[in-house]
């Protein structure tokens, strides 16, 4: 039986525990700081409607929650948690546990590898989840997959393969690209051009589903991702974009992007992630990106009106 540790207990993370949980191959453990331990350890976490309680530990409470190194971590915060979370993880990281970082974005994995080391971290991320979160409640539609693999090393490499048996035995869904790269360009791409737009507009996933005007923004921000990542070298083709747009399809119509939630929760969102890290990139290439500058400014614009970031 392999053991699992899932640090960051928010949707994503209660999402995939909690189908661990039910299938009951794998042990199963929540990290926090100390500072949380005393609210996670009898916390109930009701996903789809089930309820879940998760063995929590931290660095001075160990107890109640299998014991050693896991053989798997996967970090499910949001990026501006990431080094708090990875501090946690490394007072429990064994010599031959891997990570996980199934964060958006494309900075993670390098956060990671900073703190734990190269040779403990997969490149991952979540794709096809439609998690929405309110308090202690998830629900989704769509479980989606891990999808992850090895840089530069590919499928083939052992810590994939062991990874792959440890996903197996949670029955938690993943895929193994051939080039984890081009997959991981894809999401950003996604998250973009959908998250960035859901943000602003408030909008659900019908409007992506139905709405002409919405449909032609995303495909003018996704062509600026494109045509980064191609610059970068990575195999991203406009052929991406019509596959986002038809997947879109399959989503709950009334389901949310995790920045629309950010937004109407009062919350910072990843912005910085984002639109933020694309204007890094395009002025080290010397690219101009004028959807994405619009969109920078104007989510920054939202979190101020939801009272999430000060006023300048």
């Amino acid at each position: 039986m392999y053991k699992v540790d899932i640090v960051g207990l928010g949707a994503i993370g209660a999402a995939y525990g909690a189908v661990a949980l039910k299938k009951g191959g794998s042990e199963i453990r929540v990290l926090v700081d100390d500072s949380r331990y005393s609210v996670y350890k009898d916390k109930i976490i009701e996903v789809n409607g089930e309820p879940f309680k998760f063995a929590a530990a931290s660095p001075a409470y160990r107890q109640g929650a299998f014991e050693g190194p896991a053989d798997l971590m996967i970090v499910a915060c949001k990026y501006p948690a990431l080094e708090e979370a990875l501090e946690v993880a490394k007072q429990f990281a064994g010599e031959n546990t891997l990570v996980m970082t199934v964060l958006n974005g494309l900075l993670s994995e390098i956060v990671a590898v900073e703190k734990l080391g190269e040779d403990r971290v997969l490149h991952s991320f979540c794709m096809g989840i439609d998690t929405v979160k309110h308090g202690d409640r998830v629900d989704y539609r769509n479980i989606g997959r891990i999808v992850f693999g090895a840089v530069p090393q590919g499928p083939e490499d052992p810590r994939v393969l062991k990874a792959r048996e440890i996903l197996e035995e949670a029955g938690i869904p993943y895929e193994v690209p051939q080039d984890i790269l081009a997959m991981m360009w894809k999401k950003f791409m996604i998250n973009v051009s959908g998250n960035q737009l859901s943000a602003v507009l408030e909008l659900n996933y019908s409007y992506f589903q139905e709405d002409e005007d919405l449909q032609a923004l995303l495909r003018a921000v996704m062509m600026e991702v494109v045509g980064l990542a191609q610059l970068k070298g990575v195999n991203l083709s406009e052929n991406a974009i019509d596959e986002y747009l038809n997947s879109v399809k399959k989503h709950d119509p009334l389901g949310k992007t995790s920045m629309h939630q950010d937004i109407e929760a009062g919350r910072l969102t990843e912005v910085e992630l984002f639109a933020g890290h694309m204007l890094e990139m395009g002025e080290e290439l010397g690219v101009d990106l004028p959807y994405n500058r619009m969109l920078y400014h104007l989510i920054r614009i939202k979190e101020r009106q939801a009272g999430a970031r000060q006023k300048a």
